[in-house]
């Protein structure tokens, strides 16, 4: 680590082509940009390059959010390697345990409904017209989800099957809150991740990662199907997310939203620069907390009209 808190691998690795020619160090193929898993001292990290810092600190906010409010999270550090900075993430994976992304979890799905011709049960429009892709992409929300899911564990003892599916859309649920809050737009199928031990069978979700695409409302609005930001043709999502929730899922968010005003915002960003030596421009600090505060008045408006109800 450097004076200003940033990791800097070169010092752990100093002959970088020769780490990966030795396989000290093998390319993550599982990534959109460039990333590599590491071996320090029989530990392995995933090292994954960012455009900009202020990409890192983005990921590190939502962390820190998801941190103060119960959500397990992946441990990420500031950190560069050569010319290239990036994010430092501890493996969080174990031994006896199998991994299957939700890509996998909903394309089983999909293809045990299309094998008994019922993929209007997913009510997607125009689904006939879509590429397999599309309409994976259009299932990545808790209902489909929650459907795939016990199709996944269907083999199961009935006990386990449903203790497995709640255990995960529980989290899936306070997930899909945070995002709302940070205005996550990558949330995507294979950005979310269950781990099955191998002798028991149970199943639970691995820890959030892959935070960057946060604090952007427009791209936010544009990911939901929304073009532009009117009051009357906000939470469309957000509403029936609140139609179809237990009190849990509406009470904690709530919660999370009660608990993460902007100014505690400001407090985060400030304490994450001195954790890890980061200092972003003063604009696109304004441009983080501008959106951030507009996405929070807008929520405020649809927790006031659910209580109106």
């Amino acid at each position: 680590m450097n004076q200003r808190g940033r990791i800097v691998l070169d010092k752990f690795i100093p002959t970088f082509p020769k780490a990966l020619k030795d396989n000290i160090i093998r390319e993550a193929t599982e990534c959109s940009h460039n990333a590599y898993w590491l071996n320090i001292e029989n530990q392995s990290y995933l090292f994954k390059t960012c455009d900009s810092t202020t990409e890192i600190m983005k990921s590190l906010l939502v962390e820190k959010i998801a941190v103060n409010s119960g959500i397990e999270t992946v441990k990420t550090r500031y950190s560069s390697l050569g010319y290239s900075i990036g994010e430092l993430i501890l493996d969080y994976r174990q031994n006896g345990y199998r991994y299957i992304n939700g890509a996998q979890i909903l394309k089983e799905y999909y293809e045990y409904l299309k094998s008994i011709n019922q993929l209007e049960v997913l009510r997607i429009p125009d689904i006939e017209n879509l590429t397999e892709t599309a309409i994976l992409n259009k299932m990545n929300h808790l209902e489909s989800i929650w459907n795939a899911l016990e199709f996944h564990y269907r083999k199961l003892d009935p006990v386990l099957c449903a203790a497995n599916v709640e255990r995960i859309m529980r989290k899936h649920a306070q997930r899909f809150c945070l995002d709302f809050l940070t205005m996550q737009s990558d949330r995507y199928n294979e950005n979310w991740e269950i781990a099955e031990n191998i002798i028991t069978e149970e199943a639970d979700l691995t820890p959030l990662y892959d935070s960057s695409k946060s604090f952007d409302l427009l791209n936010f609005y544009l990911k939901m199907g929304i073009t532009s930001v009117p009051k009357h043709n906000t939470y469309r999502v957000l509403e029936e997310l609140m139609d179809s929730s237990d009190n849990y899922t509406n009470n904690y968010f709530e919660q999370l939203y009660q608990e993460n005003p902007p100014e505690k915002i400001v407090l985060y960003l400030n304490e994450l620069s001195n954790e890890n030596g980061l200092k972003l421009l003063a604009e696109e600090t304004q441009e983080i907390l501008a959106s951030y505060t507009k996405n929070y008045e807008i929520i405020a408006e649809m927790l006031q009209k659910e209580k109106r109800r």
